[in-house]
């Protein structure tokens, strides 16, 4: 434990009392990211990812903290990151100052060299120009998350007000999936083969990589029981075309990931699934529903978009600072390492969080 003005800092493996007390925590911030939650950890763990945490407490409460996820690398050390965080209460500036402090006391205690944080929307004004005090960085690209912006949607409003702010021609996909036939069911571990099959398909077509079929059997196992995860499957006339996968987390329904087989455009299949997603997310009292990515078909929706910063880098061991210069700083922020990129997401590494 460490003391950071008038905050405490502590550093919590997963399992200890402090990882339930961080996500309970968590629950009490709006939108805050399921990348921070111990169920993700426990799921990143089947990929080869440890995980510990820090907490920043004062009164015996916690106002804010982090996870991490970290694994050794070859020449290297150990690599960590941090996705979506820290998570705070407030931009108390003090409060921010025992963050930095935090995270830097984190990757010293889980041995990491080589540190990425991608701090969340909020508080951004406040939390990067701190770590760029601390001598963070802007990350290379391929360090980079999935998406940094995304389309989210209000519930509170209601989901006839939803349906009326829609663009029409998304309302008219709705009714069109409806009257053509497109229906969906509720999913569940039988219908994973189908989601990946679906999603493979989609990978295909737009020529990346996707998880392997064990990463969603885990993913499963770990958040379905707690209700977590959530499965839809789309079919037309008893052909499973389209499937999503939810993460509820907090007050947010979040769109992980989705598989679209391609056929059957004109009865629109995705519009059905968001639709139905939203309409539960809706009925089980949550504020959100985050599309997890931003284009010109969620925008249809008639949600906000949101941008959130992109990550930052740390070189921690003074050695490994010698022996990376910027132009391997440049190299890596090329286009030409696109394709790394895809492999290093493919297998798991915690920027690629969609």
């Amino acid at each position: 434990m460490k003391v950071a003005g008038s905050y405490r800092v502590h550093v919590v493996a997963p399992g200890d009392d402090g990882a339930s007390e961080w996500d309970a925590f968590l629950a009490t911030v709006s939108r805050a990211p399921y990348q921070q939650s111990f169920a993700w950890a426990v799921l990143k763990a089947t990929q080869g990812w440890r995980a510990a945490s820090m907490t920043l407490t004062r009164d015996g409460s916690i106002h804010g903290g982090a996870q991490l996820l970290y694994r050794s690398i070859p020449f290297v050390g150990a690599v960590g990151f941090v996705a979506r965080g820290p998570i705070l209460a407030s931009n108390d500036p003090l409060l921010v100052a025992a963050a930095a402090d935090g995270l830097r006391l984190l990757a010293a205690t889980c041995g990491v060299t080589y540190l990425v944080v991608q701090p969340p929307r909020r508080y951004i004004d406040d939390v990067s120009p701190r770590l760029a005090q601390d001598g963070y960085r802007t990350a290379p690209e391929i360090m980079a998350p999935l998406n940094t912006t995304t389309c989210v949607l209000d519930l509170s409003r209601g989901t006839e007000a939803i349906l009326t702010s829609m663009r029409k021609s998304t309302r008219r996909s709705i009714r069109l999936a409806q009257q053509r036939g497109a229906s969906v069911r509720d999913g569940g571990a039988a219908d994973l083969p189908i989601f990946h099959s679906l999603l493979a398909a989609t990978a295909r077509r737009r020529g990346f990589s996707p998880p392997p079929a064990s990463f969603f059997r885990a993913a499963w196992d770990t958040m379905a029981p707690s209700r977590m995860l959530r499965l839809a499957v789309a079919e037309v006339d008893g052909e499973p075309v389209s499937a999503f996968l939810w993460v509820v987390f907090g007050d947010t329904m979040n769109c992980w990931r989705g598989g679209w087989s391609g056929e059957h455009p004109r009865r629109r299949p995705n519009e059905a699934l968001d639709w139905v997603g939203i309409r539960w997310a809706a009925a089980q009292g949550l504020r959100w529903y985050d599309f997890q990515g931003d284009a010109d078909y969620t925008r249809g929706f008639g949600g906000c978009r949101l941008t959130s910063p992109g990550p930052l880098e740390r070189v921690m061991s003074p050695l490994l600072r010698r022996l990376y210069p910027p132009v391997i700083h440049h190299v890596l922020d090329t286009r030409g390492i696109s394709r790394l990129k895809q492999v290093v997401r493919s297998r798991g590494w915690p920027g690629s969080t969609k």
